[in-house]
């Protein structure tokens, strides 16, 4: 009954794994090609790096998909020549990561707290810093050359909501938890884990889903799918989903209850019916034998 009962709810947490990474994926993509695909534009090809049209080109991008904290122009040396909203207009971004790994190709970067946008953005968390990730892509000329780099910093946040966006209304209910880990098994989501909680060694394991004891001293039934994303290495995330025995087991447990009760409903109804059936049948034989007194 036990190995039963274990049993029963994997499916159910590694599907909804496995559905939030393939979003994750597909969103994530399609982010990296519409910024690759918008810096081949022949606005970006031809025209001055600074000029109107480029800052109403990421302005416009930036209002159709809210999910870009900002969309930036920068220029061979490094120089933000046109930005969405005008931020980081003249600021120097050479030394930035997503800047010097675009002048070699496309680039996606990983989770990283804002440094220059901090005091630039609201926050609509108070509670944790902004955190973004990166899209990034060479800008080149008619020629070929590189003339400049078309950066965006994306939401932390909107690639939270993506993962979330599968899970069930119930997921509090059932004590499920949702998990993002680095490429060191770090948690970068959510972010009261952040540091605090430690992953277990699942990595190697080829089971999607499995019983682990967490540092916290419980065990808990873990789902642990890989984000598959070839075009972005330095993505190397986790999706990993937890939820605490006697919460997995739950269902289980009233499904055996049940269960029982109908069993037990059914003992008392059949034990009334041969009842009934005993004494119809015996009331004739003890008739005669009155009779034959």
């Amino acid at each position: 009954m036990a190995d039963f009962d274990r049993a029963k709810p994997l499916p159910t947490l590694k599907d909804r794994a496995k559905s939030a990474t393939d979003l994750l994926e597909t969103n994530i993509r399609e982010r990296d090609k519409e910024i690759s695909l918008l810096a081949r534009s022949p606005l970006f090809v031809e025209s001055d790096l600074g000029s109107n049209p480029i800052r109403q080109a990421l302005d416009m991008r930036q209002e159709a998909n809210n999910e870009y904290a900002w969309i930036g122009v920068v220029d061979i040396n490094g120089r933000v020549t046109q930005a969405t909203n005008g931020l980081l207009v003249d600021a120097q971004v050479d030394h930035r990561p997503w800047f010097q790994e675009a002048l070699k190709g496309r680039f996606v970067g990983d989770v990283h707290e804002a440094a220059l946008l901090a005091k630039k953005l609201p926050n609509d968390s108070p509670g944790q810093p902004l955190r973004f990730i990166d899209f990034a892509t060479p800008i080149k000329g008619t020629d070929g050359e590189i003339r400049g780099v078309l950066g965006a910093h994306a939401h932390w946040h909107w690639v939270t909501n993506t993962v979330e966006s599968v899970m069930t209304a119930d997921l509090s209910e059932s004590g499920i938890e949702l998990l993002i880990a680095d490429r060191n098994d770090n948690v970068i989501y959510p972010f009261s884990h952040v540091g605090k909680t430690e992953l277990p060694d699942i990595r190697q394991s080829h089971d999607d889903h499995r019983w682990v004891r967490w540092a916290d001293g419980q065990e808990y039934l873990t789902a642990s799918i890989q984000v598959d994303m070839d075009f972005a290495p330095g993505l190397d995330w986790r999706i990993v989903l937890r939820q605490p025995v006697m919460a997995a087991l739950a269902p289980a447990e009233a499904l055996r209850n049940h269960l029982w009760l109908l069993g037990l409903m059914a003992v008392l109804v059949f034990a009334l019916i041969a009842h009934r059936l005993a004494a119809r049948l015996s009331r004739p034989i003890e008739q005669l034998a009155s009779a034959a007194r």
